[in-house]
């Protein structure tokens, strides 16, 4: 298994994680479960303006990556626009029958009908934040750390409650606490223990020009280690809150695991830990 995931309304990349696409586009990528097929997805526009998304999908997938594949495709329509996820209703389809058991429909199958606006983008509040002395910087990065770890190791302790309330608002809208439990619940299963745990850089970024808005924003590079999953790379983006709390406003993971990694040529490995994020050694 080699995959990534991102869930942010930032574009980020390794030399610059604040950076976005010019406009604030909020996006969800999820993908953990490799799909053999892409979604279908049809597009109506109405006279006001709005799009009416459908989603089909053979593969079992939740809510979230629906609508993040659809948002890939509104992002289009819109152009200069913002897309925003407006309401939505979904079904289990029962029309689909399961490759390996052709007697059994899967349960699991999504049909999304998403209703999508096209809005100008935010603009941004230009009052500064807080200015960090060193002893601030050092705090933060404690706390950070900390954080970090707890939320990494929430799932594995069969702590989800915790874990979830540290995302952002507007992430746990794109993500429901059940799909987001789902998902690590799935994970934790397949990796199996954690064996070791490396936050090995945190970065604090104050104001950023190219955030949506003015804040204190604080990167965290990790790398993990499971019983069957050796690398599991990634970082996490947190945002200061009015309160000064943090919140996670990005997440990207990608996963190597042990099948995977016996299969690689060892002169392969080292792009292709860079590839789902690992540090440079």
């Amino acid at each position: 298994m080699l995959t990534a995931r991102s869930i942010s309304p930032l574009r980020c990349n390794r030399g610059s994680r604040l950076t976005t696409r010019g406009l604030l586009v909020p996006i969800f990528l999820l993908l953990t479960t490799t799909l053999t097929a892409d979604p279908e997805i049809e597009s109506t526009r109405r006279d006001d303006g709005t799009y009416q998304f459908t989603l089909t999908s053979k593969q079992p997938i939740g809510v979230g990556q629906a609508q993040a594949a659809i948002l890939i495709q509104a992002r289009q329509l819109c152009g200069e626009l913002v897309p925003q996820l407006d309401s939505y209703r979904f079904s289990k389809s029962e029309t689909f029958v399961d490759t390996n058991d052709a007697e059994e429909p899967n349960d699991d199958s999504l049909v999304l009908v998403q209703d999508i606006s096209c809005n100008p983008p935010t603009m941004r509040d230009n009052k500064q934040s807080r200015s960090l002395t060193p002893e601030d910087k050092t705090l933060v990065e404690t706390e950070i750390r900390t954080l970090t770890v707890s939320y990494l190791h929430g799932p594995s302790d069969r702590e989800y409650r915790n874990p979830y309330s540290m995302l952002s608002d507007y992430m746990q809208s794109i993500v429901p606490f059940e799909t987001w439990r789902k998902q690590r619940e799935e994970f934790v299963a397949e990796a199996g223990p954690i064996q070791e745990t490396d936050i090995w850089r945190i970065t604090i970024y104050v104001d950023p020009p190219s955030a949506p808005e003015p804040g204190i924003y604080v990167a965290a590079d990790y790398e993990m280690s499971f019983e069957n999953v050796p690398f599991l790379c990634g970082y996490l983006v947190w945002v200061e809150q009015p309160d000064r709390t943090f919140r996670i406003t990005r997440e990207e993971t990608g996963v190597l695991d042990a099948s995977t990694l016996a299969g690689l040529d060892e002169s392969d490995i080292p792009s292709v830990k860079s590839r789902i994020g690992c540090r440079d050694q």
